[in-house]
């Protein structure tokens, strides 16, 4: 069972910048160089899982996928040494550094698998659920990484926000009776919520969740998109 290979030549951060524009965007205002990297080294390894879906024409050629990181975070965890991937030694690396819990990866893991399944979620209590899986874990362990002392809990709903920006473009996994209005109406609501817990974060972990400010549709890349982020952080509002 292998992943394929990434290219060596591209570091995470420059496949961060490509791939991910606005988080990669966010973690530019951690000044801490250590910190930041370990931010990119989680998003990186957010981008493996949720690329598996769309890269995969079955779901048991995704499961493998799935199961490949499973069996590498297993590894890991276990003391041995990293599988040969540029995005689970730096994994490795972050983990020991931070200290970081097993559990939040391998909810993360659950969530990729679930999306390979093509039914919807039946209501919104079972997406709300996943997208706490899929983007919580990773947005409550970048607040872990930024400032372990800050309450993890603090971005769920920027997290929140942010998944469901996500699901509105690819139009896929929201239940089926909502419209694209409704998934829009929903984003909004978590992240107005999302504006009330994130006053409560300290700011050295604030660009945790800023990037759920870009959620909407805002086209990546854009000066907008840059001001945006940066007002964000400079008052600390998503």
């Amino acid at each position: 069972m292998t992943e394929p290979a990434a290219d060596p030549a591209e570091s995470l951060d420059a496949k961060i910048a490509r791939v991910d524009p606005n988080r990669w965007l966010s973690s530019r205002f951690v000044a801490d160089e250590e910190m930041r990297s370990d931010l990119i080294t989680l998003y990186a390894f957010d981008h493996e899982l949720a690329r598996i879906p769309g890269s995969v024409k079955q779901a048991l050629l995704g499961e493998i996928r799935v199961a490949w990181w499973r069996e590498g975070l297993d590894e890991v965890f276990e003391g041995k040494p990293a599988r040969a991937h540029p995005t689970l030694q730096a994994l490795a690396e972050t983990i020991a550094r931070r200290r970081l819990p097993k559990a939040p990866f391998e909810a993360m893991l659950d969530a990729r698998t679930r999306e390979l399944e093509p039914e919807p979620f039946a209501d919104e209590a079972g997406l709300n659920a996943w997208l706490d899986q899929a983007h919580g874990s990773v947005m409550a362990q970048a607040v872990a990484v930024l400032d372990p002392k800050a309450d993890q809990s603090l971005g769920e709903q920027a997290a929140r926000a942010w998944g469901l920006g996500v699901l509105a473009r690819q139009g896929r996994l929201t239940p089926a009776d909502w419209t694209p209005e409704a998934v829009e109406a929903k984003r909004r609501e978590a992240l107005a919520r999302a504006r009330v817990q994130a006053a409560k974060l300290p700011a050295s972990a604030f660009p945790a969740v800023a990037h759920a400010s870009l959620s909407g549709p805002i086209r990546r890349g854009t000066l907008a998109t840059r001001l945006k982020l940066v007002w964000s952080v400079a008052t600390g509002r998503v």
